[in-house]
């Protein structure tokens, strides 16, 4: 049991006597609920990709917000319900079996609605990049802001790459709706073995971008502070082992300048 505790407390931010353990551990499914707009833009992500099946000239957004305007168009709405007789047939069912292939896609943007959820916390990273971006700029003659803002800079530019790649890593894996509704049960466990990795990772932003995301905090007499507490957060989940050397290194040498010479008589 003491096990399963500390499994599920990857997954919220402290468990109580009481308390259920996380869904993640228990049955597979998220521990928090999907919202109507991140399950929409899933469900026409996965029907843009699947319309391909019809026709080769559509829109390719991956743009949410363009995504759920295409849901509204009637002709995007045509080839869509198309799609779904073609994939039918891929599938080996006959063309109109396609409320079952309908219910497939549902089933897999039930699932890929989490990543979209994450998709946005991801954004959320970013314009924190962003935002200390702008710092840089604005206080470049602040010798100490400087300093602080380049190094929190370069840590956050390698967080925003390794959680792009693991996004790119979903999309390719998923750009192909036929093999994985062929596989369903296959597509679902990838989904979320990502899902879950995406989300632990993410968990730890939250109070840190709450911080950053106030109206001109850039400008703020406290950015240095802020400053200082996201280099902590940052700095052991992707600071360099070359990087690390470095710093060791030059704490050696301060230690040796600082150290007192005996005397010689």
């Amino acid at each position: 049991m003491l096990n399963l505790v500390s499994d599920g407390l990857k997954y919220v931010k402290g468990l109580l006597i009481g308390d259920e353990l996380p869904k993640e551990i228990m049955t597979g499914e998220a521990s928090w609920s999907l919202s109507p707009k991140h399950l929409a833009i899933a469900h026409q992500r996965v029907a843009m990709r699947l319309i391909t099946l019809v026709s080769t000239d559509e829109p390719t957004t991956t743009d949410p917000a363009e995504l759920l305007a295409l849901a509204d168009d009637p002709s995007i709405k045509k080839k869509i319900n198309e799609s779904f007789e073609v994939a039918a047939i891929e599938l080996g069912m006959r063309r109109e079996q396609k409320e079952e292939v309908i219910n497939f896609v549902n089933t897999l943007a039930g699932e890929l609605g989490y990543i979209e959820f994450l998709r946005e916390k991801f954004q959320r990273i970013d314009s924190m990049r962003e935002r200390i971006q702008k710092v840089r700029v604005l206080h470049s003659r602040t010798a100490s802001i400087r300093e602080s803002s380049d190094q929190v800079a370069r840590l956050i530019e390698r967080a925003v790459k390794e959680y792009q790649v693991m996004f790119d890593a979903i999309d390719e894996h998923t750009s192909a709706v036929v093999p994985l509704l062929r596989e369903i049960d296959d597509s679902i466990d990838y989904i979320r073995k990502m899902r879950d990795d995406l989300h632990v990772r993410f968990l730890a932003w939250d109070d840190l971008l709450a911080e950053w995301e106030p109206r001109l905090v850039e400008y703020s007499f406290k950015v240095n502070e802020l400053l200082l507490k996201t280099h902590q957060f940052l700095a052991p989940r992707f600071m360099s082992f070359t990087d690390w050397t470095a710093i060791a290194r030059e704490e050696q040498k301060k230690r040796a300048r600082l150290r007192v010479q005996p005397m010689a008589w």
